[in-house]
């Protein structure tokens, strides 16, 4: 009885929602005589004195009273064209106003071109028709020369074949749409489009939908429109893409082209009060909704048994200046929507905001009422949501903030009706047909002892878990834990005290060849430089002294840096001065017990390209390698500490040990 009363004040609140019928009938109207109808009309119509369920608002008296009728009746496999009575009435004078009802049966054909324009015509209620010609005025300029005047438009549980060239042209030439056929009959007081069916048609030569993947040599196929023009991002199968469209994907898509910005159109729906697209699973929800699009007087919105799962983005903000600043009742009921989170009205410093209105989310998916749901209703002060007959779970989780807020709340107000909200599950509390306001925390949420220590237990469990995950990782990654934590933060984990690093002229020598000067510039040179917690002293060949022999300045280059970073590389294997630079590198390193040499492989080089002491050495002693992560910090740790060399490094005599193994030892 709650709902029926929100819903008699919903309706009795607007204004002009649902206006009172004309009185038309208790006016003397004149007796329309000797009207022919243009061919074709004039055998499946008549003409009568109009009487309209709708009050047209911005229409004369005089010329309401003086509206013709015209009924249609159309038998299997007929047909009627719109573009007859088009111009037909091209020459009535303008005070004879029509009202055109066409009713269909068994297949009947109405062709009528979107927008469906028609001088005088100002009442349009198609119902159980087949409607072609739809598409056929997209383009054509001609339509804007035509005066809109249709005030009320009704089209009901009729079929809109969609033909496939004809959309992959609309898809195409989306930008040459005229204006009047992309926003429609802008001067609609009423607009209804209920039970309509958009219906895939294929030329003949594509035959059966199984046998669509044989299309002719010249004929778009299905599968390459739905990939190129849609811009799909797989390739669908010719039975896929007619399930797509049955659904209405490939018209979503196609609506989604129509509200860029490209078009560039500006629609504003000056005196549309009602728009009903309700039982239109097929019809896309924001068809008429375009961007730059506004609709100044609408107050009702039926989008029920439309098959939403979630409320459209675009009625989020519900109210929204840019859409419908006025609107009073927006009905989503009868869908699948299991949770809204709406935002209130966002009132202007020259605009006040209009009264509050009406959500119905009745007859949804909605089984919990959280938290966050309850909060969503009562901060949202530009409406009152309506949320009964749902499925709701009166489950512990789903509930308890509830029952805490009417216990701790004597009056809801506007929602006052949760407290009578009936409950769907758990079957226990269904049965007894208990409502919300009547239930306890205790009931819905019952703790025993042995619950207790199951919550514990879980709880104790989970940490332990973690705990063994987080030890594995540490282990697994220790070193580069190591090495991060140095680099990155210059903390020291290890713990292995390293000894001291010896005191010479520089950090670093760089034992690298010609070809490979730029990138060791770029890779090596620079990281150096650019890492804050040391300043790297680099031993160059650009700084050797001139005039003194090569091999004398390699020694002493040698001999004075802590470390020599050998950049191995294909083009440095062929160097013969590399390779002595390698032999005394290795050679201080075995004489100072330390890890002095460090190796950097710049690329992937094989094993049998090696000198016999690299392979011996590299097998035994971390390398460096630029493909491999954290290249620059391994870098830069392994000049900032010290190790001492493989006692195993000098008994190495032979190659064998590298036989079975095709990757070096890795830092």
């Amino acid at each position: 009885m709650e709902t029926l009363w929100i819903i008699i004040w919903a309706i009795t609140s607007l204004p002009t929602a649902l206006p009172a019928q004309p009185n038309v009938s208790n006016t003397t109207l004149p007796v329309l005589r000797n009207v022919s109808l243009p061919t074709g009309w004039n055998t499946m119509c008549h003409t009568s004195v109009a009487f309209v369920d709708w009050h047209i608002t911005t229409l004369s008296e005089n010329e309401v009273s003086n509206m013709m009728q015209v009924s249609c009746t159309l038998q299997a496999n007929s047909s009627l064209n719109l573009i007859d009575f088009r111009n037909w009435t091209a020459r009535m004078p303008s005070s004879q106003k029509f009202a055109v009802q066409v009713s269909c049966s068994n297949k009947a054909v109405f062709r009528a071109p979107w927008p469906m324009k028609a001088k005088n015509l100002v009442f349009l209620r198609i119902k159980d028709c087949i409607i072609e010609d739809y598409f056929v005025e997209y383009f054509d300029p001609q339509v804007s020369q035509i005066k809109d005047e249709i005030r009320v438009l009704e089209i009901k549980h009729s079929v809109i074949p969609i033909h496939f060239l004809k959309l992959q042209e609309l898809v195409k030439n989306y930008t040459e749409i005229v204006s009047d056929s992309y926003c429609g009959p802008v001067t609609v007081e009423k607009a209804a489009f209920n039970g309509i069916v958009f219906e895939p048609r294929f030329p003949s030569s594509f035959g059966a939908p199984s046998d669509l993947s044989d299309v002719p040599p010249g004929c778009s196929d299905p599968k390459d429109f739905v990939s190129d023009t849609l811009g799909g991002k797989r390739t669908l199968s010719p039975d896929e893409f007619l399930k797509m469209i049955e659904i209405g994907e490939a018209l979503d898509r196609l609506i989604k082209l129509f509200l860029g910005t490209d078009i560039g159109f500006s629609c504003t729906y000056e005196n549309l009060i009602l728009f009903d697209e309700s039982n239109s699973a097929s019809l896309s929800s924001m068809d008429v909704i375009k961007k730059n699009s506004r609709f100044k007087e609408l107050l009702t919105y039926n989008l029920s048994s439309v098959g939403f799962t979630r409320v459209p983005t675009e009625l989020i903000n519900w109210r929204s200046y840019t859409h419908f600043p006025k609107l009073k009742y927006l009905d989503l009921s009868h869908n699948c929507i299991s949770d809204f989170d709406f935002a209130d009205f966002d009132v202007t410093d020259n605009v006040s905001a209009p009264e509050t209105g009406v959500i119905d989310l009745r007859y949804n998916n909605i089984t919990q009422l959280n938290k966050k749901t309850l909060d969503s209703l009562f901060n949202l002060k530009s409406a009152t949501v309506l949320v009964q007959d749902n499925p709701l779970d009166c489950s512990c989780e789903s509930v308890s903030h509830l029952i805490r807020l009417l216990k701790n709340r004597s009056s809801l107000g506007r929602y006052e009706y949760l407290r009578r909200l009936q409950c769907a599950t758990p079957r226990q509390i269904s049965d007894s047909r208990t409502q919300v306001g009547q239930l306890t925390e205790s009931r819905v949420c019952p703790t025993t002892p042995q619950t207790d220590l199951i919550i514990l237990c879980s709880a104790l469990g989970a940490t332990v878990l973690l705990l063994i995950v987080a030890s594995v990782l540490l282990i697994h990654y220790r070193k580069e834990l190591i090495i991060i934590t140095f680099t990155r933060l210059r903390i020291k984990l290890s713990c292995r005290k390293s000894p001291p690093l010896p005191m010479k002229t520089y950090d670093v020598f760089i034992s690298s060849c010609d070809d490979d000067r730029e990138w060791v510039k770029k890779n090596v040179i620079d990281a150096l430089n650019n890492f804050k917690g040391k300043s790297f002293n680099m031993c160059l060949r650009e700084n050797w002294e001139y005039g003194v022999p090569i091999a004398d300045m390699i020694a002493k280059s040698i001999d004075t840096s802590v470390h020599t970073l050998a950049v191995i590389s294909s083009q440095s294997l062929r160097d013969e001065w590399r390779h002595f630079e390698f032999s005394l590198a290795l050679h201080q390193s075995l004489q100072e017990k330390r890890r002095h040499l460090i190796v950097l492989f710049k690329e992937d080089v094989s094993k049998t390209d090696l000198l016999s002491d690299m392979r011996k050495y590299v097998a035994t002693t971390p390398c460096l390698h630029f493909n491999k992560r954290l290249y620059r910090d391994r870098l830069i740790y392994a000049l900032c500490h010290d190790e001492k060399t493989n006692p195993t490094l000098s008994a190495r005599s032979s190659d064998t040990s590298l036989e079975s193994d095709s990757t070096f030892v890795s830092l």
